[in-house]
């Protein structure tokens, strides 16, 4: 019974190593302090079981697992036919998945160079590229979206230029100079997005380029950009102007 509570003792440790040590570095630093406090805590015996066995497969083995999981929970939202940012509960899942592939591949990079590794982060990073191809489409959503529920205040209405026009012409009197009002606050906010679009948009912009996605991150958001620019900024038909003008 003793030995059991020791090994959950050990295993308790190597966890905590695991968990907050970022790297092998600082893991190394963590085993180091507990082993001043007990001498249960040598680094050999918290060591032992954070290397691979022999023959590397208890590694690959673990590396698979977690993709396996990963990849179930990420083929769910990539598959979805719904907005996955319609639901707070689904987003937040699918960025923490996100988060945790990108954490595993940096885990292991280091040993690319072995042959049952490498497949096991080519596959992640086939992952990757489908997460990343889907909430690019998630990103452009909810920038055309947002821009929506924001209409302009005042957009150009053909029939109503025309009565300006009719009404113009009856009325129209050359001493009558229509004179600017005088600007007094300057404290203008012109913004397309709610805040809370904004905040969405700046967690997917993370993911994207912790993963490498910087690009894609750059294109999606200048295109949809452009658009929204040229749906919200006010310009005169020039059919309405020639109109006026005769």
């Amino acid at each position: 019974m003793a030995e059991n509570g020791e090994e959950k003792l050990l295993a308790v440790a190597r966890h905590i190593a695991k968990t907050l040590g970022h790297n092998e570095s600082m893991a190394d630093d963590i085993l180091q302090i507990f082993s001043t406090f007990d001498g249960r805590f040598s680094r050999e015996k918290l060591s032992e079981d954070q290397q691979p066995s022999d023959d590397g497969s208890g590694g690959v083995a673990a590396l698979e697992r977690a993709l396996n999981s990963l990849d179930s929970q990420i083929s769910r939202f990539v598959a979805s036919d719904q907005p996955i940012w319609s639901d707070p509960a689904d987003s937040a899942a699918f960025l923490d998945a996100i988060d945790e592939l990108v954490n595993l591949t940096r885990e292991w990079s280091h040993a690319s160079s072995e042959k049952p590794i490498s497949a096991c982060l080519s596959r992640a990073d086939d992952m990757m590229q489908q997460a990343m191809f889907r909430i690019e489409e998630e990103f452009r959503s909810l920038m055309d979206h947002g821009a929506e529920s924001f209409p302009v205040s005042h957009r150009f209405d053909e029939s109503e230029e025309e009565d300006d026009v009719d009404d113009g012409e009856e009325d129209y009197d050359d001493s009558q100079i229509p004179v600017a009002q005088p600007l007094t606050d300057y404290d203008l906010i012109i913004d397309a997005l709610s805040s809370a679009t904004i905040n969405d948009l700046h967690e997917i912009t993370k993911r994207m380029l912790a993963a490498g996605f910087d690009k894609s991150c750059s294109h999606v958001y200048s295109g949809s950009r452009r658009v929204s620019r040229r749906e919200h900024v006010e310009v005169r038909p020039p059919e309405a102007e020639h109109r006026r003008r005769s």
